[in-house]
């Protein structure tokens, strides 16, 4: 959380680096902000055809489920603006990523695809100065979808909210079900559920953490 060169950024621009953060990578989504824009975003872990897959943690995770749904980072992070009453307005990264967006998010929201995945780690990509130009444009009409109510609808999911985790090994999920009331599942998988999205969520990124130190 340190990839942003602070002199190449918009005067008016305001940079939150380092980690950890309460929010993870959407910290300032709770000062009262219109919308969020997930920038260069990548599908969940173990998706087929996809760049740059993993949830939170290459190392330590395998998948993570809310409320028996499987989701990556975008789904994850829709809830945590969603439970703050944020719409998430733009979805920009490589196919894989735009269509699980599509899926989870629906019409409302914005989404463009600047790759197609080869493998984890080989990608078609565009060219950066067009790549930059379409981003403009994309973001462009997000925001005038949110200026004319087009559908931009904060993203929640229905309370109470069960966050599953299944890690690599099962010594991370013996360091995971640490957490105050989180529960064993199976060898690899630990849960953790609560009335409050956000409180599940800190909860979530604490057994990750954990299991990562296992790593």
């Amino acid at each position: 959380m340190i990839n942003l060169i602070p002199e190449e950024l918009d005067p008016d621009a305001e940079l939150v680096s380092g980690s950890p953060k309460p929010l993870s990578m959407l910290e300032g989504v709770d000062a009262g902000v219109d919308g969020a824009f997930f920038v260069g975003y990548h599908a969940a872990s173990g998706t087929l055809r996809a760049a740059m897959d993993h949830t939170y943690s290459n190392r330590a995770v395998l998948n993570v489920w809310i409320n028996g749904q499987r989701v990556g980072e975008t789904g994850i992070n829709a809830g945590v603006c969603g439970a703050l009453g944020v719409p998430v307005l733009l979805v920009t990264g490589d196919e894989a990523v735009v269509k699980e967006a599509q899926e989870l998010l629906g019409p409302g929201v914005e989404t463009l695809a600047v790759k197609q995945a080869v493998g984890k780690f080989a990608a078609r990509c565009l060219h950066p100065h067009r790549v930059r130009e379409m981003l403009r444009e994309a973001a462009a009409r997000a925001v005038r979808r949110l200026e004319r109510g087009q559908g931009v609808e904060p993203f929640r999911f229905p309370p109470p909210y069960r966050f599953e985790v299944e890690f690599v090994q099962t010594a991370m999920a013996d360091v995971a079900e640490l957490v105050p009331f989180s529960r064993r599942i199976d060898g690899r998988r630990v849960a953790y559920e609560d009335d409050d999205y956000i409180r599940a969520f800190r909860a979530l990124r604490a057994m990750i953490s954990l299991a990562y130190g296992v790593a």
